[in-house]
């Protein structure tokens, strides 16, 4: 089972606080990783919420890579907020998620992960 599988309902819907529970983070942290509010998190109805749902998946998706060769997903939120990224102008993984980036942000990572050079 992959880390998508985990954090996911039946239709395919991210669920906050179980990501937040996968990385170790509180919801208040994870909000503040997407750079969206908490309350929004919290709202039953944050699968129609495209836009948070999309940060949601890039966030997963690039610490479910980066944990393969980080050591796990705690070391990965850690490179996820913290690394300069110099293909996205020396911009966090994070950072970039938050300026709707994050389709560049896999690109990059998954191309690390094929043997690619920073």
């Amino acid at each position: 089972m992959n880390l998508l599988e985990v954090v996911s309902n039946d239709k395919n819907e991210i669920i906050p606080i179980n990501v937040a529970r996968v990385i170790g983070l509180s919801l208040e942290e994870l909000a503040d990783l997407l750079g969206v509010s908490e309350t929004s998190l919290k709202d039953e109805k944050i699968g129609c919420n495209i836009s948070i749902q999309t940060k949601l998946h890039n966030a997963v998706e690039v610490i479910m890579l980066v944990s393969t060769w980080a050591g796990g997903p705690y070391q990965a939120c850690s490179w996820y907020r913290n690394i300069p990224l110099p293909a996205l102008g020396n911009v966090t993984a994070e950072t970039a998620v938050k300026m709707g980036l994050g389709s560049y942000v896999l690109v990059f990572v998954e191309s690390i992960t094929l043997g690619g050079y920073a």
